[in-house]
């Protein structure tokens, strides 16, 4: 028996887009250095900004919204922004 809780969940989750498929480099990329960070982990504040491993141990603020980072509790790992930039394709150079 579903309720409507469990509809609400299926329906939202239904209607999400995929990482792979609405990721673009300019939304991944780090605000503090701009870079899109490959072979790095990246962090995120509490309410859900990107920032690459070395931006992240730089600032006391999120960039973006200016929530505080505290750096003596564990930082948040974005593993999702971490694997869809793993799926973007390489710059040869």
């Amino acid at each position: 028996m579903m309720f409507n809780n469990d509809i609400i969940i299926s329906h939202t989750l239904s209607n999400m887009p995929s990482p792979s498929s609405s990721a673009s480099p300019d939304d991944l990329e780090c605000p503090v250095c701009l870079e899109l960070q490959r072979d790095c982990r990246i962090y995120q504040c509490r309410n859900g900004h990107l920032i690459c491993r070395e931006c992240h141990a730089k600032v006391d603020a999120c960039p973006t919204c200016r929530e505080p980072i505290d750096h003596r509790s564990k930082a948040i790992r974005n593993i999702i922004a971490e694997k869809a930039i793993d799926r973007l394709p390489r710059e040869c150079g």
